[in-house]
């Protein structure tokens, strides 16, 4: 094996891991957050270097429990309603000014 082969495999698996850490992000939210809580408050103990309790920090304080059914909190987590976290699902809204004709079908005669 060459270096430029070594080198090769190393961004690969690395650009592989970075894809499957995403897919998990985005596909378990409530686990990745989970995780990433307790990986926070484990850094936060005693005996690990300052930088290490200042991202434990960080990744501990997020509130894991936020969301569900029934909470009313949409799960992109802006806090608001499930209506406000989906627009496409309102119903469209008319301009006052424009106005709207109903629909009139008519019943064509067989020839």
């Amino acid at each position: 094996m060459t270096a430029y082969s070594t080198f090769e495999s190393l961004v690969v698996g690395l650009v592989v891991l970075a894809c499957a850490l995403g897919a998990f992000r985005r596909m378990m939210p409530k686990t990745h957050a989970r995780l990433k809580q307790r990986a926070g408050s484990w850094m936060t103990k005693d005996g690990h270097p300052a930088w290490m309790q200042s991202v434990g920090r960080k990744w501990s304080a997020r509130k894991v429990d936020a969301g569900g059914c029934g909470s009313g909190c949409g799960t992109c987590d802006s806090c608001g309603t499930s209506s406000d976290a989906s627009p496409a699902m309102t119903s469209p809204k008319t301009d006052p000014g424009v106005p709207v004709r109903p629909i009139k079908l008519v019943k064509r005669e067989s020839i």
